[in-house]
């Protein structure tokens, strides 16, 4: 699917869709993924990241931030989302990226 948008004189033409199939396989992981989540609180933020995936809302990408902020001291999380500025010095780009991390209790005694 394409668009075209015209902006200052110049037209761009804007795709859509060129991952929907590693989109589509990532929510159905994610989906069954949430049937093993330690919590309802990590259950929810791993289905909201379905909804993000599926209908791109923005919502439900903050939705899921907020929930993720107030989750402290899990063993394992995850996030896949808008991490912090990199390398703009004006501020205005942000990165999208993704990471699990996991708590070494035997290092922490």
């Amino acid at each position: 699917m394409s668009n075209l948008i015209k902006l200052n004189g110049n037209t761009f033409q804007i795709e859509y869709g060129d991952y929907s199939l590693l989109m589509k396989c990532a929510v159905h992981n994610l989906t069954k993924a949430a049937n093993y989540t330690a919590n309802a609180t990590h259950k929810f933020m791993m289905l909201e990241y379905c909804n993000l995936f599926e209908q791109g809302s923005i919502d439900a990408h903050k939705e899921r931030s907020h929930y993720w902020i107030k989750d402290v001291g899990p063993t394992m999380e995850s996030y896949i989302g808008f991490i912090g500025l990199y390398c703009d010095l004006v501020g205005l780009r942000h990165e999208w990226k993704g990471f699990v991390s996991c708590v070494n209790n035997y290092a922490l005694e």
